[in-house]
């Protein structure tokens, strides 16, 4: 039944374009009218998910006729490239009109990064708009224009139009759920429900009959219009309850095509996840059942019978089916990831590696899907335990190699290198990433902000310290110094010490480490090791210096108390590992030799240092020679006073 009709406004405002489709809110009842209006048009609804040019191609192909359906099926099953479908279909379209519905999509993160991935894959929609379209977007709004002088109700003799018209404010999304109320359930509510389009759609919902409920149900996890050849065919629903469900405006139709009544929509978040799967599968199932069992377009079918396997998910089945829908299997494979069920995806993008060739992708986006797919096959190898660390930074490299600008992939591939203990490599890398990346947004995005976010989330202080100083002049990076600053005041634990320009420890035992803002500058202390600087990035890196030799010389002292001759201690490796450490440690030494934590230092002072201190005449002892340092540095602002 069509619930309404054209005003004389209607063909002013909703004209057909070539090129620049319009745009009109209400698009639902827009469309019905248009397609009233014109038997020889054609309705596109413009799906959400990344099989779409194959969806759209059919859908179009089977309003026009077999003769279509036959030429672009052929095309499908020779060619995996949406162009050669395309060639198939726009000869047997003739200039017919286009009613294009492109109200928004809510997609879930899966497609859009997917879709990212594939970027350039939608052209074929632009191709349609140059036919004579009219492009159909947005939904009804509170305020009264520019949809109502459009449309009106027609007389149905069942109610009174213009009174229900009224009472619902005009608005045609209430005015299609008070008529199935009305057929379906009884009497239409009082006038506070009929204003309320979420009560009225939950009065509805009570009110229908289980088998009803499970046709919505159905409808709204194949998630677009489905033929309503199809669903007779696939005996998912009763014959009846279809007819009953299309009688009452329950069910949209247009051009043969079926969908649930838009104003229930909210309510689909009541379904329960479980329920949708089953759904799902006995979509799946039943498509697949038809694939050579039925008068349904074959390639429709296995279309469909691919796509629900994949939203189970039931990857073995979606993959023996991925005929014309790669990106399906992605969107699956990302679904599973962020779920935890990382085997299993890396499994998934096992299988697609070995099927890429074959994807009908162009060669831009095939190059950009292999480095997606070699990537995250190794991120889920690794976070289900499957290969080592060094194995998945490998392969983020070899990604890379494919896609060498993408943020992403960058930050990851740095985060890598530090949680495998190769920090040089890490700074190196980082550096090096802000000139690959093009897009400052995404710079800032990923090797920025995701970056020092994921770092300090798992305790890599340090490595964010070190990477933030090396971040570009002219970005942006007062929010990652404020998380920064929280997390150096907060204080972490770390048996790792290293810093830019100084080699790794592993300390026997963790130590405590914290910076904080004293007096406009910096103070850091790990463990007994203090340093005051101008910087945070100064302060923890003289304090990791200072921590470093604080372990070298007690590991020092025990190594070498049982050791008569001097020489044999100076060539230790703790002790040769404290040369190491630089001048910088200078300062340190010479605070160890005045709290007198015992030990011979002036082999290791003479050597940093490239000087002797001034020794009273004759022979000396050893603690003279160490008060001479002290001396020493004290003249050199090198000790501060006990």
């Amino acid at each position: 039944m069509q619930l309404f009709e054209a005003t004389q406004e209607f063909p002013v405002i909703c004209r057909f374009g070539r090129g620049s489709p319009n745009v009109v809110a209400g698009a639902n009842v827009v469309a019905d009218v248009l397609l009233a209006l014109d038997p020889q048009s054609l309705y596109l609804p413009v799906p959400s998910h990344l099989d779409g040019p194959a969806f759209v191609v059919t859908t179009l192909a089977r309003q026009v006729g077999p003769d279509a359906a036959d030429a672009v099926a052929g095309a499908m099953h020779a060619s995996p490239m949406p162009r050669d479908w395309f060639d198939a279909l726009l000869p047997k379209l003739h200039g017919r009109r286009l009613v294009v519905d492109r109200r928004p999509i809510v997609r879930s993160d899966a497609t859009n990064e997917i879709s990212s991935v594939i970027r350039g894959s939608w052209g074929w929609l632009k191709e349609l708009l140059k036919l004579p379209a009219i492009e159909l977007r947005g939904g009804w709004t509170t305020k009264s224009a520019p949809l109502p002088p459009l449309v009106r109700p027609r007389a149905v003799g069942i109610w009174d139009a213009e009174r229900v018209w009224a009472a619902v404010e005009h608005d045609p999304e209430r005015y299609a759920l008070a008529a199935a109320h009305e057929m379906l359930v009884g009497p239409m509510p009082a006038g506070a429900v009929l204003r309320n389009t979420h009560r009225l759609a939950q009065t509805l919902w009570s009110g229908l009959s289980a088998e009803h409920r499970e046709l919505i149900a159905l409808l709204w996890v194949h998630d677009r219009p489905v033929a309503r050849t199809d669903l007779d065919q696939l005996q998912l629903v009763d014959r009846g309850t279809l007819e009953t469900g299309l009688e009452s405006n329950l069910i949209d139709e247009r051009r043969g095509y079926l969908a649930p009544l838009d104003g229930l929509g909210s309510l689909r978040l009541l379904e329960s996840p479980g329920a949708a799967r089953d759904r799902h599968q006995r979509w799946a199932e039943a498509y697949e059942r038809a694939i050579w069992a039925s008068n349904i377009d074959s390639a429709v079918a296995v279309l469909e019978a691919h796509r629900h396997y994949a939203a189970v998910p039931l990857p073995s089945d979606a993959l023996r089916l991925a005929r014309f829908g790669m990106p399906i299997v992605m969107e699956m494979a990302v679904e599973m990831s962020h779920s935890g069920r990382w085997r299993e995806a890396a499994d998934v993008y096992q299988s697609l590696g070995a099927i890429l060739d074959d994807a009908g992708l162009g060669p831009a986006a095939a190059r950009r899907m292999r480095a997606y797919v070699t990537h995250y096959l190794h991120y889920n190898r690794y976070k289900s335990n499957l290969e080592p660390l060094d194995e998945t930074a490998k392969g983020y490299e070899r990604a890379l190699e494919q896609w060498p600008d993408n943020a992403l992939f960058l930050s990851r591939q740095v985060r890598a290198l530090i949680h495998d203990r190769r920090e040089p490599e890490a700074l190196e890398r980082f550096e090096a990433a802000w000139g690959a990346v093009p897009s400052k947004a995404e710079s800032c995005k990923y090797l920025l902000a995701r970056t020092i976010r994921r770092l300090l989330e798992r305790r890599f202080v340090v490595p964010a310290v070190a990477l933030l100083s090396r971040v570009p002049r002219g970005i942006p990076t007062e929010h990652e110094r404020r998380i920064l600053e929280m997390a150096l005041e907060r204080g972490w634990k770390t048996k790792r010490l290293w810093a830019p320009s100084l080699q790794p420890v592993e300390l026997p035992q963790p130590i405590h480490c914290q910076a904080w803002t004293h007096e406009n500058h910096w103070k850091a202390r790990f463990g007994e090791a203090e340093a005051v600087a101008d910087s945070a990035f100064e302060a923890v890196t003289r304090a990791t210096r200072s921590a470093m030799f604080h372990h070298f010389a007690s590991a020092w002292l025990k190594g070498t108390g049982h050791l008569a001759s001097r020489k044999r201690a100076f060539e230790h490796p703790q002790y040769v590992a404290i040369i190491n450490l630089g001048a910088e440690v200078v300062p340190d030494i010479l605070a160890w030799i005045r709290d007198g934590k015992g030990g011979h230092w002036d082999a290791a002072l003479a050597a940093l240092t490239g000087e002797q201190p001034q020794l009273p005449p004759g022979d000396v002892t050893l603690t003279q020679v160490a008060q001479a340092w002290l001396r020493w540095g004290s003249a050199r602002g090198l000790l501060s006073s006990s």
